[in-house]
């Protein structure tokens, strides 16, 4: 059979009915109602769990992010840096902006580094956070990520001259009156980047995929075995509102129960071929029509949005006045005495000197063991 991608232009799916809240904001759960946002995950493929956080653990941590990106000059021959106060800093001459404009940032290497603040490693031994992915995952034995921020600008009527912070928040509505202001269309990141951090059709046949090797950071366990009835899960976990016109996570609801179908249409396709050494992150076909049931999912700050990696996702851009911050952060079966852990081991307590740990995070940073 002749390889074509034709097959990509045939397969659609309905618009996503997912509901929402009283406020507009994507129908959320608390830790303590597993039953219920189980069933959500289980029909959607993603499901959002709010009070994560604390306010002022979000507090916190945006302020520690200001904190550390007001700390440097992030273009070379650039003397001026940014200021959260100053809206003439946050342009593309001076903010850290990737190059790939993504909406992610990260050490003092831009978006490619992890995020090494206080608050975030805070962030990845919660309690709360810990519950929803053992209990989405049915196993107690897991591992934390060491991950990356995400940051949105404002793009839309950005008022213009030396800014009050509120909470380290900043909108235009706590600024002063009579600001000039203007829209930024050329700050918003990429649009409709559908991927999978998975080869989907590597993924979909249980004996291929690679045993764990730890090679960095931030693809760890993307490329991991599906040993059948596996899952894998990621998440993020918003600072700010989010709603639906500030940029941020979007996917594809349901598409986990559509994937293997997929994967045998298109397994014949060029894109598969194409793929078939890649195993830790493919783009869907930009002719897929699956893009046309892609949902933008809406969360309060302190909310933990978590999807199975099998549903095409990605950011989208910022349309609004506010920014966007968020952690990114996933959970996975604990890996011990895999191969290269020693060398996470070492570079976790690295980064890890002079911050607090807890008895569960000891666990979860893979620095002690879960057997009892």
């Amino acid at each position: 059979m002749e390889k074509n991608d034709e097959i990509f232009g045939t397969f659609s799916l309905p618009v996503p009915s997912v509901p929402h809240d009283e406020e507009g904001f994507c129908q959320s759960f608390t830790v303590d109602q597993p039953s219920e946002y189980m069933s959500f995950f289980n029909t959607y493929g993603f499901v959002v769990i709010r009070n994560i956080l604390s306010s002022d653990q979000c507090t916190n941590s945006i302020n520690e992010i200001w904190q550390f990106i007001e700390s440097r000059n992030w273009r070379p021959f650039q003397s001026q840096t940014v200021s959260r106060h100053n809206p003439e800093t946050w342009r593309d001459t001076i903010f850290p902006v990737s190059s790939d404009l993504l909406g992610i940032l990260g050490g003092e290497e831009g978006e490619t580094s992890i995020y090494e603040g206080p608050m975030a490693w805070k962030t990845r031994q919660n309690e709360n956070l810990y519950k929803v992915f053992s209990t989405i995952y049915q196993q107690k034995n897991l591992w934390v990520s060491v991950d990356r921020i995400g940051l949105m600008r404002p793009t839309v009527n950005v008022p213009l001259g030396n800014l009050p912070v509120q909470n380290c928040r900043i909108s235009v509505e706590n600024t002063p009156p009579g600001l000039p202001r203007q829209d930024f269309p050329e700050w918003k990141t990429r649009s409709l980047w559908l991927h999978w951090d998975l080869n989907p059709w590597i993924w979909t046949h249980s004996h291929l995929g690679l045993d764990y090797e730890f090679n960095g950071f931030i693809t760890e366990n993307n490329g991991s075995r599906n040993s059948g009835g596996t899952i894998k899960l990621q998440g993020i976990v918003n600072l700010i509102d989010s709603r639906v016109g500030d940029g941020g996570f979007c996917c594809v609801p349901g598409f986990h129960k559509e994937l293997s179908k997929w994967t045998e249409m298109t397994k014949e396709s060029r894109c598969a071929e194409k793929n078939n050494k890649n195993y830790t992150f493919v783009n869907v076909p930009k002719v897929d029509k699956m893009s046309e049931s892609v949902f933008k999912v809406s969360a309060r700050a302190g909310s933990l949005i978590v999807w199975s990696s099998e549903l095409p996702h990605c950011n989208y851009p910022n349309d609004s006045s506010r920014f966007r911050m968020n952690y990114y952060i996933k959970m996975f079966p604990a890996q011990e005495g895999a191969k290269g852990t020693d060398i996470r081991k070492e570079m976790i307590n690295f980064y890890l000197d002079g911050k607090e740990v807890s008895a569960l995070g000891r666990k979860l940073f893979g620095l002690e063991t879960w057997k009892e």
